[in-house]
């Protein structure tokens, strides 16, 4: 690393800001917080939509169970009947 560091001098600026980074340790405490922080948010990001993803699905279900409750009873399909094959209970059917 020293090598290329002594051609390049990107690299070598780099590496003389990395050193004197680790030698705080105010700094780098600073840097991990602020790490932790960043990670935390996008955790709470990522989990906030696959909940709103499974809390969407399970709403899709229950409508797409009310839409063919709705046809069979248009149809007039008994109550027994639309209850038993869209798996709701009568007293939901009544309230479609």
């Amino acid at each position: 690393m020293q090598q290329i560091a002594t051609q390049e001098p990107m690299i070598k600026r780099a590496m003389t800001i990395e050193e004197a980074f680790m030698k705080s340790e105010n700094d780098r405490y600073l840097y991990e917080l602020r790490e932790k922080g960043r990670n935390d948010y996008f955790n709470a990001i990522s989990t906030a939509e696959k909940r709103g993803e499974a809390r969407g699905k399970a709403e899709g279900k229950v409508e797409g169970k009310a839409e063919v409750a709705r046809a069979m009873l248009a149809d007039n399909m008994s109550l027994e009947i639309t209850a038993k094959i869209t798996g709701l209970s009568i007293e939901e059917l009544k309230t479609i």
